[in-house]
């Protein structure tokens, strides 16, 4: 070590999730000064998170002249400086660019400083993932198998799917501590690409630290082929932690610096941690540096373990070579919300404004005040361990997906556990609060457990030794509970540094110290500058290590089964899309051999490319929303109205546009009507008369060499003319053809399309008739005529008015006291058969089927004494059996009950209509004995159009079934057997 001077500083700065510090240290370590700057952070829709980096550095400025000015050191004194940030991406052009998804991609951000940064806990980029992952390229084993959202080139293939004017408008993609590295030598150096971090693109760009370059084929697999060096870097410009950079003039003059300041290589925050509290010893037995854990815990919580050699570990990233010891192979693990989940559960309690009430007045943080009330909360309750007041309660920590060791972004927080109901009071105070708070801190705790397990098994396959202390840094490292539970679940000691908050700002300053020459190497600036705390050593209760072993397996039961149910829950929409999709090898060969062209081949490729990528849809960007695909409608002009489902009589109809911006009506345009009559119409629904029509199929991705046709006129804007499709064109010249015989009514009358008429005639669904009323009028006609439609009147005109029927009367099957009539039975054939005895009458056999009005309350059908008959039952043998009359059934809608068939033997006649194979399926008629002989000549007349018109329709069937039907019904009247019509 190197001394330059007693009064030699170095500055670090940290750039967090929600503000930026700034910390200076001198050589041994202590903090001389320190301030921080809060920064804005939009979040435009769920998952999407954006900063501006013209911001950052503003913050970055502010916070080391007031850390200087609070430290009592001059600019002369810093000896170094070095910045490390949270992993997120930084998109730079020559113009202010703008990476919201709800802005227009070809319209620069206007504010001066736009929103150009995806931020580490951005989730945009899930699917792109997923399409990365299934490369299975071998970069991936450095990362666990699989790349998460969080990382950088998801998102930059989210980027170039969603915003390919600014993918392709940006100069320079960085990591935020490289662009913090590049604006601070004021965008010069060695490249103009600017000089990369080797922590920052091993771990976050699937850098190859092995040849020491990027991945080509990599870059292709994931949708980059076209990235260039010269926006991410060469493999020449990576540097190692704490290699030496020229401040710049400018940079030096804004942060309130000497230009002799060394500028550092940085690192990602989470790294600079973990070299700011890995370096101190509490003992002199205490572990090796390849037997500590760095625990980084704030917003997020990152586990460090370093080895010297390099192996795999499942769901853990790494190996990373020096990324952040240099020599050492770097292993990351990680929870995506540790901070975020605590301040989640806390923040959404009912209970929460009355806790903030008590611990502003107690002069606390609600956080402190909270893990306080806890601990009372433990005593009131005369409980012997403060952990078993979580007893019943099982809570999941994954609110934003599992980082390790499953990798599975898809999982969510869960609680089970709640209850009981209707006491409200008890369930929303603040002592319902503090339980849920540390549930979720051992949830937490578990997870960490997960992580360490997983490692120690690697490590113990590999002839390595095991994890045996754990050194903690973050925000999280002051909350004593955390820690606590923590060393309890995990049975390991916990370091902590003298001030564990300011161990990332140290970690920074380290690195600037190796930069300007105080330390030979970065190790050595580790064990110079970090300072010993307090140790935490864990409780000693049998119970307690008991019930977290406990609640550990149901820890894990839980994530399994979570998994489980999403997998189960996958399946319905996977099947759903495997059945929405026409691939190549579905549609090909069904298309005609003309169809076959090369721009149909393109098109295919277009379309697998699409069912394959399955982006999410865009939102509208409200500021278009009265456009169509760049059309914009204008005040008075004169549209057409188009596409209208639920009033589709206004399609072609022209209107003027009255107001286009219409506070009363948004996303829509009011116009008006030829008639007066005023609407609002969304902008997709009208067309523009005199200008052509927009091509709405989507910009991006575009289709090729389809998309590059000619625009069609406006009046095609429904598509292409079929006619002159060479592929389609006959087949429209037919239907056209048929269309127009049809209209001037030379189509045969079967070939008419059918009316209401029809469906009124059937009954049911579709009709304006009960479907018993309606077969009813169709057996025995009916001297009212449906409902129509005004169409279905117009052609009954044309057509020769129908004949009219007699009706016939539908009466109840049993009780003869009524005046002799014609009475008809209708015994549908479709229920089990059952035996009819020879003798018996009408009543016996019309039971099951039988059309009769509902019997009166008390009678044996509704289940009270059966009903004494008004008159003598006749029960008389008949020497002439029941004439009956088979038919084919109608439809079986509206039909309480049914009969089978008689089993009579009877004759079958061959119906023209009848297909081949069809089974019989017929109605009976019994005619009742007491039928008059004046109703017999109306009877034979009635049979006849019944037969002729269920069965044989019309045609040359009809001579031979009047002269069957004469045979049959002399056979009737001489008493030789009953008489059966099928089809």
């Amino acid at each position: 070590m190197s001394k330059l001077s007693k009064s030699t500083c170095f500055v670090g700065v940290d750039v967090g999730t929600g503000s930026v510090r700034a910390g200076v240290f001198d050589d041994a370590g202590h903090l001389l000064g320190s301030s921080s700057s809060s920064i804005s952070i939009r979040q435009p829709e769920p998952g999407h998170f954006e900063q501006s980096s013209e911001e950052i550095w503003r913050a970055c400025c502010t916070s080391v002249r007031q850390a200087l000015r609070q430290s009592s050191r001059s600019s002369e004194d810093v000896a170094g400086i070095a910045f490390d940030a949270t992993c997120s991406l930084v998109i730079q052009g020559n113009v202010p660019l703008s990476v919201g998804h709800d802005l227009p991609d070809d319209v620069p951000c206007r504010s001066g400083a736009g929103y150009d940064i995806i931020m580490w806990c951005d989730h945009r980029a899930t699917q792109e993932a997923s399409m990365i992952n299934e490369s299975k390229h071998r970069l991936l084993d450095f990362v666990g198998g699989k790349v998460f959202p969080e990382m950088e080139l998801p998102k930059l293939a989210w980027l170039k799917k969603y915003r390919p004017d600014t993918y392709a408008a940006a100069t320079h993609f960085y990591d935020l501590a490289d662009y913090l590295l590049h604006r601070a030598s004021d965008f010069g150096g060695e490249t103009a690409a600017g000089i990369r971090s080797q922590c920052t693109v091993v771990c976050k760009w699937n850098f190859d630290a092995e040849k020491r370059d990027w991945a080509p084929d990599f870059f292709e697999m994931s949708g980059l082929g076209d990235l260039q060096t010269s926006k991410i870097g060469k493999g020449s410009d990576v540097k190692g932690l704490g290699s030496a950079v020229s401040l710049g003039q400018k940079a030096a003059a804004d942060l309130g610096l000497s230009k002799s300041t060394t500028l550092g290589v940085g690192a990602i925050d989470a790294h600079a941690g973990g070299l700011g509290c890995l370096g101190a010893a509490p003992a002199d037995s205490w572990p090796p540096l390849e037997a500590r854990m760095a625990l980084i815990a704030g917003t997020s919580a990152c586990h460090m373990t370093s080895s010297s050699k390099a192996f795999l570990i499942p769901g853990v990233w790494g190996p990373f070579d020096s990324a952040m010891v240099p020599g050492l192979f770097l292993h990351e693990a990680g929870q995506s919300a540790a901070g975020a989940a605590l301040d989640y559960v806390m923040e959404t309690h009912p209970s929460f404004p009355a806790l903030e009430k008590k611990a502003s007045a107690a002069g606390a943080k609600p956080v402190d005040f909270l893990c306080e009330h806890i601990l009372a909360l433990a005593k009131q309750r005369n409980t012997s361990q403060v952990s078993f007041l979580t007893r019943g309660i099982f809570v999941g920590p994954d609110l934003n997906g599992n980082r390790s060791p499953l990798a599975d972004p898809s999982l969510r927080g869960s609680i089970i556990g709640l209850g009981p109901a209707g006491d409200n009071m008890r369930a929303t105070s603040i002592d319902a609060l503090a339980v849920l708070y540390l549930a979720m801190v051992q949830a937490l705790s578990y997870s960490t457990r997960a992580i360490v397990d997983t490692i120690n098994s690697s490590r113990a396959r590999e002839g390595i030794t095991a994890i045996h202390a754990v050194h903690v840094c973050g925000g999280l490292a002051q909350n004593s509970l955390y820690l606590q539970e923590h060393c309890d679940v995990l049975g390991l000691p916990f370091c902590c540094t003298d001030n564990p908050g300011a161990d990332v700002i140290r970690g920074s300053a380290m690195l600037a110290a190796t930069a300007s020459g105080e330390f030979q190497s970065v190790y050595e600036a580790m064990r110079g500058m970090s300072q010993t705390g307090k140790l935490l050593e864990p409780t000693s209760d049998i119970t307690l290590k008991e019930y977290h072993k406990a609640r550990y397996e149901i820890f894990l039961r839980m994530q399994r089964e979570q998994q489980e149910y999403n997998s189960i829950e996958s399946q319905v929409f996977e099947a759903h899309a495997k059945r929405i999709k026409r691939p190549r090898e579905e549609l090909k060969p069904h298309l005609p051999p003309e169809a076959k062209t090369e721009d149909f081949e393109d098109f295919l490729a277009w379309l697998d490319q699409e069912n394959k990528a399955s982006p999410i849809p865009r939102p509208k960007d409200p500021r278009l929303s009265q456009t169509v695909a760049g059309v914009a409608f204008k005040e008075t002009e004169m549209v057409r109205l188009c596409a209208l489902e639920k009033r589709p009589e206004l399609n072609g109809c022209k209107a003027e546009v009255l107001r286009v911006n219409d506070p009363s009506q948004p996303g829509r345009i009011v116009v008006k009507l030829e008639s007066g009559s005023q609407l609002a119409i969304r902008p997709e629904n009208l067309q523009q008369i005199v200008a052509a029509s927009p091509d709405l199929r989507p910009k991006s991705p575009k289709s090729p060499k389809l998309s590059e046709k000619p625009a069609e006129p406006a009046n095609k804007a429904a598509g292409p003319d079929p006619a002159k499709s060479s592929v389609f064109g006959a087949a429209f010249a037919k239907l056209k053809a048929k269309a127009e015989a049809e209209a001037r009514g030379e189509l045969p009358e079967r070939k008419k399309p059918r009316e209401k008429e029809d469906l009124d005639k059937r009954g049911g669904i579709g009709s304006s008739l009960p479907a018993g009323q309606a077969r009813r009028e169709l057996v025995m006609g009916s001297s009212t005529t449906p409902t129509q439609s005004k169409d279905s009147k117009e052609v009954q005109e044309e057509d020769e008015p129908a004949k009219k029927r007699d009706p016939i009367t539908f009466v109840a099957a049993e009780g003869r006291h009524e005046p002799p009539s014609r009475k008809v039975t209708v015994i549908d054939p479709r229920r089990p058969k059952r035996q009819l005895e020879e003798e018996s009458d009408d009543e016996d056999v019309g039971i099951p089927g039988v059309v009769r009005p509902q019997c009166p309350p008390g009678t044996k059908e509704n289940g009270g004494p059966p009903r004494q008959p008004t008159s003598p039952p006749q029960k008389a043998a008949k020497a002439t059996p029941e004439p009956v009359c088979q038919m084919p059934a109608a439809p079986p809608r509206g039909l309480a009950k049914t009969v089978p068939t008689s089993p009579v033997p009877s004759k079958t006649f061959a119906s023209p209509l009848r297909r081949p194979n069809m089974p019989l399926q017929n109605m009976t008629l019994v005619v009742s004995d007491g039928a008059r002989e004046a109703d017999k000549a109306v009877y034979d007349r009635r049979m006849t159009e019944i037969v002729l018109t269920l069965l044989f329709g019309f045609g040359d069937a009809v001579l031979k079934a009047q002269k069957e039907l004469a045979e049959k019904k002399r056979a009737m009247e001489d008493g030789k057997r009953p008489i059966y019509f099928s089809s």
